[in-house]
């Protein structure tokens, strides 16, 4: 983190992204351009919503979001399984613009078209971009969830259930955009894994302090799990979910004179398919228990309603999907290790704290509240605003005791991280504006 201004940073992706947009829109430049808010500024992702005075191309609509990826993929320790391999192209979107199009062909109205997909070069590396059509008259889910009734709550998430169970049955769109089987290459991708000659493999938690059983799957569980294959999308958090207001139709019975038309909210699209791949759908239900709590999925009603209208797509208890599903969430708390410096554990152990949750030891019937906690209300977003906040000031603190003292200007800002005391000779410090700047630097 040395070293890094948020805001300086997201002034030269700005000038490396009006350089490109000739090459990318077929010689023109959009007339407006609004940065949307990255849930993560410090990775090297950002997204545009671009406004054209006239279709850049024939066919092509005039508002249009890009997504880009100015520097090397991110690690990320809280997601082990994001995406298959790139086919016969160098973008790291390629994938997610294949799977978004096979959705598109069995959703049409909720997948959002993909214009183009493609790496521009650069002096000082790859560019990749993917860009599709903007859905407007919409806003994320996210945005209203929590000031929804539970009744508006659970239509909008049957709505989602409905939406993911047709964009399931996808096998002929898979063939055509990707030229090969759905089930090639199907075997979960899990770490730390042992593969066998006879095709089987397990996976190994001997390098924990946790008391983990080893996970088995055989070349007969593998050609199981192939034949339940299905398109997944595997970040399904309301972020990546668009809403809108519907109006109703009108009531058989006349409504009184001068009465304004009923509207009600409904699903209007799903967008975000980076993290989108071919697998059992227990791999993304197991993906929704293993990062529960993360920084950005810490909503435990949207997990629980999630998990009860899904339980169907699961085949029936002690199937290989089970199997899979423990494997998915024991890596997960194997990977919690004492002295981890990634901010997700520390989040997600907050999380199970803060909300009162367990597990109950059968992994499909997911995290619950402990015993005499049932009626437990969740904490609010602001309070989840400060428990993130004070991991990443505690983990501050951790790396900049491991920087000597003299390699680092003094500032009453960092030594307040710090807890020292300045020794400066006449007591004077800077100002308060410079306070607030280098402040501004570090939080972003």
């Amino acid at each position: 983190m040395a070293g890094v201004d948020i805001k300086q940073r997201v002034l030269e992706y700005r000038k490396t992204f009006d350089g490109m947009t000739p090459g990318i829109f077929w010689g023109t430049r959009p007339s407006a351009i609004e940065a949307i808010r990255y849930p993560e500024p410090l990775l090297p992702l950002r997204s545009f919503k671009l406004t054209f005075d006239a279709p850049p191309k024939p066919g092509v609509p005039k508002q249009l979001l890009i997504d880009i990826k100015f520097g090397p993929g991110p690690v990320d320790g809280g997601v082990f399984v994001n995406s298959t391999s790139p086919v016969r192209n160098t973008s790291t979107f390629d994938t997610a613009g294949r799977c978004q199009e096979v959705a598109r062909a069995k959703i049409p109205g909720l997948v959002p078209r993909v214009i183009r997909v493609g790496v521009v070069e650069l002096d000082d590396g790859d560019v990749d971009y993917i860009v599709t059509e903007h859905i407007p008259n919409t806003v994320t889910l996210d945005k209203v969830w929590s000031s929804l009734t539970p009744e508006t709550q659970r239509r909008i998430m049957d709505q989602l259930v409905a939406a993911m169970k047709r964009s399931h049955h996808a096998g002929a769109e898979a063939h055509r955009l990707f030229n090969l089987a759905v089930h090639h290459g199907c075997s979960p991708c899990l770490s730390p894994r042992v593969d066998r000659p006879d095709g089987s493999f397990y996976i190994s938690f001997s390098n924990t302090d946790s008391a983990m059983p080893d996970q088995k799957f055989t070349k007969k569980h593998i050609q199981q799990l192939a034949k339940h294959t299905v398109l997944c999308h595997m970040d399904l958090e309301p972020r990546n979910i668009l809403v809108k207001l519907v109006e109703q139709p009108a009531p058989a019975v006349a409504s009184a004179p001068g009465s304004k038309p009923q509207k009600e909210l409904q699903l209007a699209g799903i967008v975000s398919w980076p993290k989108a791949t071919f697998a059992p759908f227990a791999m993304e239900r197991g993906l929704k228990d293993a990062l529960l709590g993360c920084q950005f999925n810490h909503d435990f009603f949207w997990y629980k309603l999630f998990v009860l209208r899904t339980k169907h797509l699961i085949p029936a208890e002690g199937s290989t999907q089970d199997r899979l599903l423990a494997a998915m969430i024991t890596i997960r708390l194997a990977s919690r290790v004492p002295d981890c410096n990634h901010p997700t554990p520390l989040h997600q152990q907050h999380f199970y704290d803060m909300e009162k949750l367990t597990l109950t030891g059968v992994f499909r019937d997911d995290w619950c509240r402990q015993p005499c906690a049932e009626t437990h209300k969740s904490p609010s977003d602001a309070e989840y605003r400060e428990m993130g906040n004070g991991i990443i000031r505690h983990l501050l603190n951790k790396q900049f005791q491991t920087i000597p003292r003299h390699s680092f200007a003094r500032h009453p800002f960092i030594e307040n991280i710090l807890g020292l005391e300045s020794d400066s000779d006449d007591g004077s410090g800077p100002c308060a504006e410079d306070e607030a700047h280098s402040a501004d630097g570090l939080d972003g």
